[in-house]
This record gives structure tokens, sequence and C-alpha cells, in this order.
């Protein structure tokens, strides 16, 4: 006769203890692409146009953008950069890149033409060693000072020579 009240409790567990559990136990949320893609937006860093790409030298007061990926053979593609801002040229490294930065900009020998021209480097001459270059890239910020300057002819800038880091 034990067996009966044995059995009873065993019945009465089976039937109750799954109502009892799915009470306690929360819901499984499944997460969705969607749902990778707005967290990856969430913690995407928030740039301004001078945060993502630009220059800064204080002593001639240059400041602007800079263009990424400018083929510096294409006439027509640098020309269009070099009206909005400095131009770095395509396959040379990037500010987070360990290896020469290349940009490129307009300059010119009469003051009347700085504006017409967009000639943000017309007072690069004055950079002396220990001048403060300041690049943003991808809202990180690389100080560079100038070590050292020097004027080439236009043509020389094709010359391996030329080619030594002038800033660091």
């Amino acid at each position: 006769m034990s067996f009966f009240p044995a059995a009873a409790l065993v019945l009465l567990a089976t039937l109750t203890l799954p109502f009892i559990l799915q009470s306690k136990v929360e819901p499984l949320t499944q997460i969705t692409f969607s749902d990778l893609l707005r967290i990856a937006a969430d913690e995407a860093p928030q740039f301004t146009e001078a945060s993502f790409f630009s220059i800064d030298i204080p002593k001639i007061n240059a400041k602007t953008k800079i263009i990424p990926n400018i083929d510096a053979a294409d006439k027509f593609e640098y020309g269009q950069a070099l009206s909005r801002g400095v131009a770095h040229a395509a396959g040379t490294f990037l500010p987070d890149m360990n290896g020469a930065v290349t940009l490129f900009a307009h300059s010119t020998d009469f003051t009347a033409h700085v504006s017409q021209y967009n000639a943000v480097f017309y007072r690069l001459d004055e950079l002396t060693a220990g001048d403060l270059v300041t690049v943003w890239y991808l809202g990180k910020k690389y100080d560079y000072r100038v070590v050292s300057s020097r004027v080439v002819a236009p043509f020389d800038c094709l010359r391996r020579s030329v080619s030594k880091m002038t800033v660091r």
C-alpha cells in the first residue's frame, strides 16, 4: 500500500514540474543579423570631417581636409582633389601604417594666386626644424615634427633622392 502514495507523488511532480520550471526560465532570444548591424553601428566611431583625415600646420595657418587615395598621375583627378584640400597619393602609406605618408597640395609664387589655386602649402617654405604638423586620421591624432626642409624644383620630386622624410 505504500506504493500508491509514492506513485501519486511522482505523477503529481511529472504533471506540475514543467509549469513550475517554465515560469522561472526566461525564453531564449535569437539575435538576428539586423541586431548585429545595429550593435556595430552603435559602437562605430563618429568622425567629423576634420577628424576623418585632415592636416593642421599651426605655424603657417594651414588647416584643411585631406582627400585620400588620389592618383597623382591623373591631372583631372588630382585637380578636383586639390580644389577641395590636400591630396594623399594613392598607393602610399596612410598615417596608421608603418611608412611615409605622401601628401601634396598647390603652392604658388604669387600671393594673388593663393585663393585661385587653393594653395594650402603657399607658406610651407617658412617651416623650420621643430615645427609641428598634425594629421588627423580616423579620429586619431598624429603629431609630427619637422626635422629638415629644402626647396626642390618640380621635376626633382620624381627622383629617389628627394624621398627622404622631412617630418617625423
